[in-house]
């Protein structure tokens, strides 16, 4: 380590203005960066304050939907995006609903909270604070107002909508989860193809940066399917019992 850093510093001051050269681009490729980023990372203090009471309010908040409530949270989401002025009717389609549960499934096990980790996520869908802000402003607010204001007539009364909403409505996290795969323009993997619907997952809505995993999202939702096929078999045994 010490010979390859002392390699790089002997090259440097013989190349003295190759490497201020280097350095320079550096520099202004991180300033471009944080610049072009700026609006999704960057937190006033009184962002940061807001952040803070949403994590002690509702770090682990034990409310679990069942399937039934996730897929129906879901379907009106997909629905409503589908119907209202600003929308389309290729936001919903048996696929759209599948990643979407799939994605439920993956980042909160469909337990809506503030995110465990040091994260700002929160919600059903577990999305972040500079996606939320992002979406809001820039997708909705200035790329598509006709879409804007259907959300906000619907779920803010006509008047604001705002981060803890995510987690208090369902179907309007689903809303943001399903404009956020929306932005990719990629057509979504077919209900049922996990593995494809995991890796579309990790492209474009966890990103490279996020910490999921393809395999812990197929895992994920195959363990759910399996869960949800012994739950209607248990049922259907009991029902034919009470019958004899």
């Amino acid at each position: 380590m010490f010979s390859a850093v002392k390699t790089i510093a002997d090259w440097a001051m013989s190349h003295r203005f190759l490497a201020a050269m280097l350095a320079a681009c550096a520099f202004l490729l991180s300033v471009s960066q944080s610049n072009r980023r700026g609006e999704y990372y960057f937190r006033t203090a009184a962002e940061t304050r807001y952040l803070q009471e949403l994590r002690q309010k509702y770090s682990g908040a034990k409310r679990t939907l069942s399937p039934p409530q996730a897929e129906s949270a879901i379907g009106r989401a997909c629905s409503f995006l589908a119907k209202c002025g600003g929308g389309n009717p290729s936001y919903d389609s048996p696929q759209a609903r599948d990643i979407l549960l799939s994605t439920a499934i993956a980042e909160s096990g469909l337990n809506p909270r503030f995110q465990d980790s040091e994260g700002d996520a929160i919600g059903l869908f577990q999305i972040e604070y500079g996606t939320f802000r992002d979406i809001l402003n820039r997708v909705l607010k200035k790329n598509n107002p006709a879409l804007y204001e259907s959300i906000l007539k619907y779920f803010g009364g006509g008047a604001k909508i705002s981060f803890e909403d995510l987690q208090n409505d369902d179907v309007l996290a689903a809303v943001f989860a399903r404009i956020k795969y929306a932005q990719s323009g990629v057509p979504i993997p077919s209900a049922g193809d996990y593995a494809a619907q995991g890796a579309y997952y990790k492209k474009y809505y966890n990103t490279y940066s996020g910490m999921g995993t393809v395999s812990n999202f197929v895992k994920k939702r195959l363990a759910y399917d399996k869960l949800c096929q012994k739950k209607s078999a248990d049922a259907s045994s009991k029902s034919k019992s009470s019958r004899r």
